[in-house]
């Protein structure tokens, strides 16, 4: 049990601003007692931390904060996240296994980015883990910025996970909504555990302009979206969500709000505020808490570090990495250990191989006659090719894929493979979701290819707006003939 005074800042980034809030902790109490917002007339842009920490060092002081601490939140568009499935292991086995899969499913170098993965395994029916990372030089100016302001950081993660984790809800499984002016996340909540994080590409409108017109069609594309996401998510037995639960950062009509859930079939159920996240505010606050949510969720979580979800500062991959002195200590010992080695063994293994070496070209001298028939056979057997038909049995299923493919570009294949059943495995990259579903239409309509699968469709990195997927199938027409 806390028995201190403590405060602690939350930062959550956002386009164009960063919403502070300092939360004061005492014993089990959790207060919060400042919000401000720090805007910026164009695109937060992290390339030069030490102006954006100086500009944000003076609207706390402006704003009378006192906490020296900070819990940095970022938004879901600057992450990179999988979802893969992992066997009980303990917890160095399974980071081994995670840096593995990591390779496999993000396309960049790995020392250029800071990967996490949420707690643990929720049963043995479900071990999908989501395995996260951000750019490492996203992280370094973040922690480059806080220092500017004269701040400590305590830990960097995904605002919109923090905040869902937060959530005082019984609800074992759900699809958690949260909006903001500039843009709506959706996080996914599977038996306990936060299983997802997306960003969605919405438009929102003016709460401000009172048009209900404009928010109940807002409100219809949304419906339709999260019907997309929950047709593409994969499924685990006993893990389908319960309800929509919706978290309004904007103020839009909350009638409205009540019917996004029911084109999927959930109940939608509207977050109250401050008091969910157990965040008491003064009686006489005047300004709106909602839009500070975040911000207050994580300065309160960040004083649990292992309440947090991920926290690309204190990353379970990166704190297994021995440091680097002590990195050069064992490969030091283990050069001198080699060199000893070496010159023990050395003369012993001269004379073994110098043996073999005889041995090796006895035999060879004995096979001679063997070679130069050989050399005869492979001679007439090439001769004998030249009258057959050399057209490879990958050809047919390659020219049933390329015509599959739109004429008019907008999609293409980065990476494929085909076994000797002719099963195809493909991934690659499209302009957005409607010219990857297309073609995943086009080539189930061919009577020559069976099984299609689409195994995953995301945004496909921090800043790009391409959609990368990944898709299966078998080519038929061998089969049938």
């Amino acid at each position: 049990m806390r028995l201190y005074r403590q405060r602690i800042l939350g930062l959550a980034m956002e386009e164009h601003a960063i919403l502070a809030a300092e939360v004061r902790l005492l014993g089990s109490k959790t207060s919060l007692t400042r919000t401000a917002e720090v805007p910026f007339s164009e695109a937060l842009q992290t390339d030069d931390p030490q102006q954006v920490g100086q500009i944000l060092r003076d609207s706390l002081r402006h704003n009378g904060f006192s906490a020296t601490e900070a819990v940095i939140g970022i938004p879901a568009r600057w992450l990179l996240s999988a979802r893969r499935a992992f066997p009980p292991a303990n917890p160095s086995a399974l980071a081994s296994m995670v840096r593995i899969e990591a390779e496999r499913s993000f396309a960049t170098d790995l020392d250029d980015l800071v990967i996490d993965y949420e707690h643990a395994l929720a049963t043995q029916e479900d071990r999908d883990l989501l395995v996260i990372a951000i750019s490492r030089r996203t992280a370094e100016s973040l922690r480059a910025m806080a220092q500017a302001a004269g701040l400590r950081p305590l830990a960097i993660a995904p605002t919109s996970m923090v905040l869902a984790g937060a959530l005082r809800t019984d609800l074992l499984s759900a699809l958690m909504l949260f909006l903001r002016p500039t843009h709506a996340e959706l996080v996914i909540r599977s038996l306990g555990r936060l299983s997802d994080v997306r960003h969605l590409s919405l438009p929102l409108p003016a709460a401000s302009r009172g048009d209900r017109t404009s928010q109940d069609g807002w409100c219809r594309a949304a419906s339709g979206v999260l019907a997309q996401l929950a047709a593409l998510a994969p499924s685990t037995k006993g893990a389908e969500p319960e309800a929509l639960v919706v978290w309004d950062g904007i103020g839009l009509a909350p009638e409205i709000l009540g019917r996004i859930g029911e084109p999927i079939g959930l109940r939608t159920e509207l977050s109250a505020g401050l008091p969910d996240l157990g965040i008491a505010a003064p009686s006489e606050w005047e300004r709106p808490t909602k839009p500070f949510a975040g911000a207050a969720a994580l300065a309160a979580t960040g004083s649990r570090r292992d309440d947090l979800p991920v926290d690309f500062l204190h990353s379970r991959l990166e704190a297994r990495r021995p440091p680097r002195s002590r990195r050069r200590i064992a490969w030091a010992i283990a050069a001198v250990i080699a060199v000893v080695t070496a010159a023990i063994a050395l003369p012993a293994q001269w004379r073994a191989e110098e043996g073999e070496v005889l041995t090796l070209q006895q035999q060879l001298e004995s096979m001679e006659p063997d070679l130069v028939a050989a050399q005869s056979l492979a001679e007439q057997v090439a001769l004998a090719r030249d009258w057959t038909d050399r057209r490879p049995r990958f050809l047919n299923p390659l020219r049933e894929l390329t015509l599959a493919l739109p004429a008019e570009g907008g999609i293409w294949i980065t990476s494929l493979a085909m076994k000797e059943d002719l099963r195809v495995a493909l991934s690659g990259k499209a302009k957005d979701e409607q010219t990857v579903l297309g073609v995943l239409d086009s080539i189930r309509s061919r009577p020559t290819f069976g099984d299609v699968k689409l195994l995953y469709l995301r945004e496909a990195g921090i800043t790009d707006r391409e959609i990368a997927f990944s898709l299966t199938f078998h080519y038929l027409e061998e089969s049938k003939g």
